[in-house]
């Protein structure tokens, strides 16, 4: 878990094509957090930047929230991955998580995050060889690559 997790961070946030099953991805990283023995995340090892399991929790489960559609993420986060976090992490940190968690619960997604949310479960954003059998040219297709939609 902590060879990079901010990488984990980037896949999700910009819907990375290559991972495939996306739910299945996001609750084995949420099982991985919820048994992970340390209680913080080494995110940047050149400018020693940590953040504490929780709050990486929290994180992952607010780009699920925004990004895709998690069927019963609240309920399994309650019923597997609390417990198992109050076993590793302290106390006072999972009862924030978890309270925080039932924050984002009640709070209904905005109209552009919905929207935003349907376009990026139902939009196929084109891959670069897709883009390259339309016979554009290499500099259009590398533009179009690096863009995020």
């Amino acid at each position: 878990m902590n060879d990079c997790p901010q990488f984990y961070l980037i896949l999700l946030e910009y819907s990375c094509s290559s991972v495939f099953e996306k739910t299945l991805f996001i609750f084995h990283l949420l099982n991985s957090l919820s048994i992970y023995p340390d209680n913080v995340l080494l995110l940047n090892k050149k400018d020693k930047e940590y953040i504490s399991v929780c709050d990486y929790f929290l994180n992952i489960v607010q780009l699920a929230r925004h990004y895709y559609k998690v069927d019963r993420l609240y309920s399994v986060t309650d019923r597997f991955f609390i417990p198992q976090l109050r076993g590793q992490q302290p106390s006072e940190e999972v009862e924030a998580l978890r309270k925080q968690l039932d924050i984002l619960r009640s709070t209904p997604l905005k109209l552009s995050e919905v929207s935003r949310k349907l376009i990026r479960e139902n939009v196929d954003i084109p891959t670069k060889a897709k883009f390259q059998n339309l016979d554009l040219t290499g500099h259009l297709v590398n533009f179009l690559v690096q863009t995020t939609f």
